[in-house]
């Protein structure tokens, strides 16, 4: 084996490495929060202590998130609080970011609902009795615990070391595991996973995907079993909850309201900005 060849390798393992070390950082602060989840549900079985499951849940959640924020910000440089900005806070980002993700994930839950009925059957989503508890725990503590654990901490680590799309895609199907949903579930926790990794990134605002995250667990609180242009906004095929057509093409709408925002307003200012900042940045190192 020639010299030339024995230097590309090394160099290939060098640039493998990182890569390798973002991946393994990242799905090991998804497996330290199944393993506190567990460890802790242990000793409460042990101790035959009952604790509702939704608070144990919380509680091991908000446990991830410390040693996240310690873990994350060691590896990738970042302290958490870069990515709290109260300052020149612009609302319209996480309120588009909210209607835009919302309409997009029911279009895209409906598709894959109408496409799976057909031949399959599933199970509707359980649905929990609300009360204070569940309240505050779903739409004030999960949505803090979680975007410290998956966009600062999962999200940060992979896009430390690796391309933009592979760490929005990688972080939004780690996201989208372990909420345990069915197919259907599944598909729409990804959707808003992308969108929200894609705007932590480009803002660097934390707060705006912990707000958009919490409203929108507000808003599925909201009663939609209504008629809409004289037809039922949802129904039940084979355990799929699909939208109607009506309901589909107001959501649609929305959609194309909040791209026509995107380019006008969220791109300029948000990424068209950064990369003039990187641009200059690396002139200055360069010159």
């Amino acid at each position: 084996m020639t010299d030339a060849n024995v230097i590309d390798m090394r160099e290939t393992k060098k640039k493998e490495r990182p890569r390798r070390d973002s991946v393994f950082m990242a799905v090991g602060i998804v497996l330290m929060m199944l393993a506190i989840i567990f460890i802790v549900s242990a000793v409460l079985a042990i101790a035959e202590i009952k604790v509702n499951d939704i608070v144990l849940t919380e509680v091991c959640m908000s446990l991830t998130a410390l040693w996240t924020v310690f873990a994350a910000g060691k590896f990738k440089g970042t302290r958490l609080r870069e990515t709290v900005r109260l300052k020149n806070f612009d609302i319209s980002v996480p309120l588009v970011l909210l209607f835009g993700g919302w309409a997009m994930g029911e279009i895209v839950n409906s598709l894959v609902g109408y496409i799976c009925c057909n031949f399959m059957t599933t199970t509707p989503e359980e649905s929990y009795p609300f009360n204070l508890a569940y309240f505050i725990t779903t739409c004030v503590t999960a949505p803090i615990f979680e975007e410290l654990i998956f966009r600062f901490g999962v999200f940060g680590c992979l896009k430390k070391n690796l391309k933009l799309r592979t760490s929005v895609l990688l972080s939004a199907l780690l996201f989208a595991l372990v909420h345990l949903y069915n197919i259907q579930g599944f598909a729409d926790v990804f959707v808003g996973a992308v969108l929200m990794a894609a705007v932590y990134y480009y803002t660097g605002n934390i707060l705006y995907v912990m707000l958009e995250h919490s409203l929108h667990n507000l808003l599925c609180f909201a009663d939609l079993d209504f008629n809409f242009f004289g037809t039922e906004v949802y129904h039940n095929m084979n355990g799929f909850i699909n939208a109607s057509v009506p309901w589909l093409i107001m959501e649609g709408i929305v959609v194309a309201l909040a791209a026509v925002y995107f380019v006008k307003y969220f791109k300029p200012r948000y990424i068209d900005s950064r990369a003039e900042k990187t641009a200059q940045t690396e002139q200055i190192f360069m010159s």
